[in-house]
């Protein structure tokens, strides 16, 4: 066997996850000090330069088969007890002459020597090996990573073949590779090099399109497998057709219904058409070459009305930045209801939908594409109106509407809002539908509009400043919005600039 030495003097891992107890039997005892472990360690290599680095590996995360027509991607890594980290990345592709090569690296970041037990590190257990997973839930083949001659810790080392077909299988059953333990002295890295290839039972399946999970306790990596020239969606969307309009500041969109078998990327809902109240599962498919990058927490539900988007839900949101790696999967849920929300599965919500068609996107992209995917809701009407606690006082044609906020102390200082009807060939601002009118930053609106009926010509709407500022925005102070077909003049004060 080819052992090599290995030290990684520069860099960090690709990816973090939990904390790993490397003692044995005690979780409490994450460090295992100099003095001798309770097992007999297998024997460190002796450091030499590098070959490969945790940030060569990081740029290793998808090839082309050259042999079969399959794209494989390995994402995912962990930390063990923060100091120690795990490295994942593919190689080189399978070819006639060879399977395709994984290599794994571990390097100890402790400043003291330390043992671990391998069967707990994803990737070194004794076999390495893991059942496929299908985007239909079925359990498929088994997936090997058999050390190569230039695995660090094995000796002697599993044979591979191909098989007729031209995929890559294990030569026998053997199966016992790996030492139980390893010890690293501080900064000192192990280097484990893998072939990738099906069982040796030819009655089992070899590798093939679906996601293989390397973990202990929920932590490791996943091989993600697809066909090379058919990365897209195999169903057909139930809007496939459709002619909808761009989403608001969309520069290109990447739509559900509009993606088929090449499509690389693409978010695809558990149901397109449903009945309130009901949960949908969205799942983003990066089957590209390249990383996703974006906002985990930007999401957005529009809704189509008279060939114009209205965004529903939410408001505002967080701007941490995260990304999807070729071959993940980035899943969410979104609950729709007609009345109160109630988020499913700790996912988003949405309450007072009416029935209509709907627009989920997410906040990931490749080559600034928004992807989207259609939702057609069947639900009643909803029909907002006014606060509960709100007074109202009528005067001829004017109503006086005062809020909560209104002289109590607690809020920012009292402010009005003046609503009034516009002439139908008013400019309008921005138009309004009844589901936005129930957000909170629209309390404004909300304590105003649905009160308007025939013999009501104006409204004064006693509130504070914050309100204002939400209604017509603390620099404009005033808005020509349209609701419900009619079209009404805003206009705000601001306490301050007095």
């Amino acid at each position: 066997m080819n052992r090599r030495g290995f030290l990684a003097t520069t860099g960090i891992a690709l990816f973090s996850g939990c904390t790993f107890d490397s003692s044995p039997g005690n979780a409490s005892n994450t460090e295992t000090p100099t003095g001798g472990p309770t097992e007999t360690p297998t024997e460190s290599p002796i450091p030499e330069d590098p070959d490969i680095s945790a940030e060569d590996l990081r740029e290793r995360r998808v090839v082309d088969f050259e042999n079969v027509p399959l794209t494989v991607a390995v994402f995912g890594a962990r930390t063990i007890n923060d100091r120690v980290r795990t490295t994942y990345g593919i190689s080189d592709p399978a070819t006639d002459d060879s399977p395709a090569v994984v290599h794994a690296l571990v390097r100890n970041n402790n400043n003291f020597e330390q043992t671990f037990h391998l069967r707990r590190i994803p990737g070194f257990w004794d076999p390495p090996s893991t059942h496929r997973e299908t985007e239909r839930g079925d359990r498929g083949g088994t997936v090997y990573l058999a050390p190569t001659a230039n695995h660090d810790l094995v000796e002697p080392v599993p044979e591979v073949t191909q098989d007729d077909e031209g995929y890559w299988r294990l030569a026998s059953s053997g199966r016992e590779w790996l030492p139980e333990t390893v010890t690293l002295a501080p900064d000192e890295a192990v280097l484990g090099e893998y072939h990738l290839v099906g069982s040796d039972d030819s009655s089992h399946e070899p590798l093939g399109v679906g996601h293989y999970d390397f973990r202990y306790q929920g932590e490791g990596f996943t091989v993600s497998v697809w066909e090379t020239e058919s990365p897209g969606p195999t169903g057909k969307s139930a809007h496939a057709g459709a002619d909808v309009p761009n989403l608001p500041d969309a520069e290109e969109m990447a739509w559900y219904h509009e993606a088929d078998a090449s499509t690389p990327v693409y978010l695809q809902p558990s149901a397109e058409r449903v009945e309130a109240p009901a949960c949908i599962e969205f799942e983003l498919r990066n089957r590209s070459h390249d990383r996703l990058g974006g906002n985990p927490y930007d999401w957005a539900l529009y809704k189509l009305v008279d060939g114009e988007w209205f965004r529903i839900e939410p408001w505002a949101v967080p701007a941490p930045l995260s990304h999807v790696e070729p071959g993940e999967t980035d899943e969410s849920s979104l609950a729709l209801y007609h009345g109160d929300a109630i988020a499913c599965d700790e996912g988003r919500s949405a309450g007072y939908l009416g029935g209509g068609r709907y627009a989920y996107r997410v906040g990931y992209s490749r080559e600034k594409e928004t992807h989207a995917a259609l939702v057609d809701l069947d639900a009643p009407e909803v029909a907002p109106s006014a606060d509960d606690d709100v007074e109202v006082e009528r005067s001829g044609e004017e109503l006086v509407v005062t809020m909560s906020e209104w002289n109590d102390d607690e809020h920012p200082s009292n402010a009005e809002i003046v609503f009034e009807r516009a002439g139908a060939d008013a400019e309008v601002d921005r138009r309004l539908i009844p589901e936005q009118l129930f957000r909170q930053p629209m309390r404004g609106y909300r304590n105003a509009l649905p009160l308007f009926g025939e013999e009501t010509e104006r409204i004064t709407l006693r509130a504070d400043r914050h309100v204002v500022g939400r209604t017509t925005g603390y620099d404009e102070l005033e808005a020509t919005v349209e609701y419900e077909g009619e079209t009404f003049h805003v206009t705000g004060e601001d306490p301050l600039r007095e």
